[in-house]
């Protein structure tokens, strides 16, 4: 599918992005820099309009670096994390980093889930607070 997403030709890009909306429901592109894609994948790493979505300054306030739907959370059991349909991951193996693991025991943790159609960018506050937040490698291969 990726190699297809990146193609650029008028018919394909209509087709596709056509289909996606067919099956993903509502694909809002009204915050979107722009409104004309050359490819499906074009589209799918949008960008937003400056000033879209303005980040909340202050540290006190928990912000996610992503558009998505919490499909869990809680406090680590340790290094174990339940995930959704009772799987549970240890922090190593989601970040990939002993020592950061060790050094997250006993947290909390926040699961977010993207649709097709969201917003697939992820962003923080620019102040250099010392706000953590990682992607699963081990899992995803990302």
């Amino acid at each position: 599918m990726a190699w297809f997403s990146r193609i650029e030709h008028p018919f394909v890009r209509s087709l596709s992005l056509s289909t996606w909306r067919l099956f993903a429901g509502d694909l809002n592109l009204d915050e979107a820099r722009k409104t004309e894609f050359a490819s499906l994948h074009d589209c799918f790493i949008r960008e937003l309009k400056a000033g879209a979505r303005p980040i909340e300054p202050r540290p006190a306030v928990i912000v996610s670096p992503c558009d998505g739907i919490v499909g869990a959370s809680g406090r680590l059991s340790g290094r174990t994390a339940v995930q959704a349909k009772d799987s549970t991951y240890t922090l190593e193996e989601l970040l990939c980093d002993r020592e950061l693991a060790d050094r997250d025991r006993n947290g909390v943790f926040v699961t977010l889930r993207l649709t097709s159609t969201m917003y697939h960018r992820f962003h923080g506050r620019p102040t250099g607070t010392s706000t953590r937040w990682c992607m699963c490698r081990a899992k995803c291969g990302m």
